[in-house]
């Protein structure tokens, strides 16, 4: 039903349905006045501490100086909140206001993180030779690889007395890269000047007192992590024998300093209670890393070795006592032996290793007759391995040296990721390696990387381990026919229903095997490295239906 009304002299029309709900939109704008009447919430002031501290964190030290200048009330709650100022990290140019604000909680800071300028750090440095850090127990330096400030590390070695009696982790992260200038840092000076430390980290260029001569220490340190990363060659890792001879408490060893000796003679009589032993020369690679973030057992004994990684090793002998010791508590093993005229693996293949789950060996710097000879026995003595990397690159191949790896591999129940690079796979061994994943192991992962032999048939044999959520081929000379891929692809969606991810590379494929790849019902992941073939029409189709690909040459 319609009215019609007069409003200052026109004529409206309006419903009765309209009419009946006016009183509930009526109700509405009530409440919106009200609202508006009522004073704005003061969320800084109200907010519970524990909620406004995880938001503060996440903002940069300039914006919660502004934040502190905002109001008194702002200022107060922030400033008298020591909870806000444990963690400071430090992303931005300090500005004048900022250091003052610094000054003013620095008694409550405990962890300090400076990612700046040299000139922004020197201002850091500044405030901390100022004194007022009273609880700091964690200080870090990262400075940016193209600046370089020649009076920075004295001025740090200035401050640091200020803060060394509870400063208990330090870490310097500076590598200068241009012109021929080098950032050198004395060691022993940062342990004389910081007694009470637990963990140091250093990566620089140079550690200026283990390069050329040994390393000075008149104390026992408190030390229980040890990061030392520098690009100048060390003349020995002697010089490094007085840190770990006064160093009874350390656990976990991390270093990647290039030379050409061995570290195991040189921890051999010292820190009895090592669990973490990583060396690399010259470079940190990605396992070294990995073990570095490792979260260790809470079951882990002083003194029982959990993880080892020994880039560039020849012998074993000197470390056969804590080997001997660490048999039940050993994890993770990442080896690079090499070469030499005392090489002696014995013992690692003479102990039965029950907890150690990823094995990762790079053959590259040995000879044939330790793959042959050592390798099989290592994997015979690893009844629980669960992951498996072996790379072989820069030697000779041969069938005769591989088919003793792939029928111990074939002994592996609990084998569940498998990475081949650079391996001849052409000896029917490696046909019953595949035959044995494919029917009595659970294998989730395997990866075939330039290894010789990979042929139609292999890849048939694969695609036939339906266990597989990740699977990785790559070149090196493929000698597939098209009929191969299309075969190959075709078993992928049929056979592979719970593959995820899948990289490919050196390999032609059509867009018919486009069309396979995209039926892959759980495919969410799919790298194509040097790979050519299909048209824009199935590139388009890969991208419709699987969520992440990268394509790379």
């Amino acid at each position: 039903m319609t009215n019609m009304k007069t409003v200052n002299g026109v004529s409206v029309m309006s419903s009765t349905r309209s009419m009946a709900i006016d009183p509930q939109l009526r109700q509405y704008s009530d409440l919106s006045e009200d609202l508006e009447k009522k004073s704005p919430i003061d969320f800084i002031s109200q907010s519970p501490l524990e909620i406004l501290c995880c938001i503060i964190r996440y903002l940069p030290l300039n914006t919660i100086t502004q934040c502190t200048n905002v109001c008194n009330a702002w200022r107060i709650r922030l400033l008298y909140s020591p909870l806000f100022w444990h963690v400071m990290d430090m992303q931005h140019s300090m500005e004048a206001q900022t250091g003052v604000l610094l000054r003013s909680v620095s008694q409550h800071v405990r962890k300090l993180t400076v990612r700046d300028e040299s000139r922004g750090i020197m201002k850091c440095i500044s405030l901390l030779g100022a004194g007022g850090f009273s609880s700091l127990r964690s200080l870090s330096f990262h400075l940016p690889a193209n600046r370089y400030d020649m009076n920075l590390a004295n001025e740090l070695y200035d401050a640091l007395p200020y803060v060394a009696p509870t400063l208990a982790d330090l870490q310097i992260q500076w590598k200068y890269t241009y012109n021929y200038f080098t950032v050198a840092i004395s060691l022993g000076r940062l342990l004389s000047i910081c007694r009470n430390l637990t963990s140091i980290s250093l990566d620089v260029n140079e550690i200026t007192d283990c390069s050329c001569r040994p390393l000075h220490l008149s104390h026992t340190t408190l030390l229980n992590r040890i990061e030392l990363h520098q690009t100048v060659r060390i003349s020995t890792l002697c010089n490094l024998k007085p840190l770990f001879r006064y160093s009874p408490k350390l656990q976990h060893l991390h270093m990647s300093i290039p030379n050409d000796e061995d570290i195991l003679p040189v921890l051999a009589d010292c820190c009895p209670e090592l669990i973490t032993v990583s060396m690399s020369q010259g470079k940190i690679n990605r396992f070294s890393q990995e073990v570095g973030r490792t979260v260790l057992s809470k079951n882990s004994i002083p003194g029982k070795l959990e993880h080892l990684v020994l880039d560039g090793v020849r012998s074993l002998q000197s470390f056969f006592p804590r080997l001997q010791q660490s048999t039940h508590s050993i994890n993770s093993i990442c080896l690079t032996p090499i070469e030499g005229a005392f090489m002696d693996w014995h013992p690692l293949s003479a102990f039965v290793l029950p907890a150690l789950t990823y094995l990762h060996i790079d053959c590259h710097r040995s000879s044939n007759s330790f793959l042959r000879d050592q390798l099989p026995s290592v994997l015979v003595h690893c009844p629980s391995l669960e992951r498996l990397v072996l790379q072989n690159k820069a030697l000779d191949p041969q069938v005769s040296v591989t088919a003793p790896i792939f029928h111990a591999i074939t002994k592996l129940v609990k084998l569940s990721c498998l990475r081949l690079c650079y391996f001849d796979i052409r000896h029917r061994m490696f046909s019953q390696l595949l035959e044995h994943c494919a029917n009595q192991c659970s294998l989730q992962e395997l990866g075939i990387i330039q290894c010789q032999g990979l042929t139609g048939t292999t890849m048939h044999d694969v695609a036939r381990i339906k266990s597989l959520e990740v699977l990785e081929l790559f070149g090196p000379d493929f000698l597939l026919t098209a009929e191969d891929t299309a075969e190959f692809t075709r078993l992928l969606c049929m056979e592979l229903t719970g593959l995820s991810t899948l990289k490919l590379g050196q390999m032609k494929l059509s867009d018919p095997d486009a069309r396979n790849i995209a039926r892959c019902k759980n495919l969410s992941r799919l790298l194509l490295k040097q790979v050519h073939g299909f048209s824009a029409e199935g590139s388009t189709l890969l991208r419709g239906h699987i969520q992440q690909i990268e394509v790379g040459q």
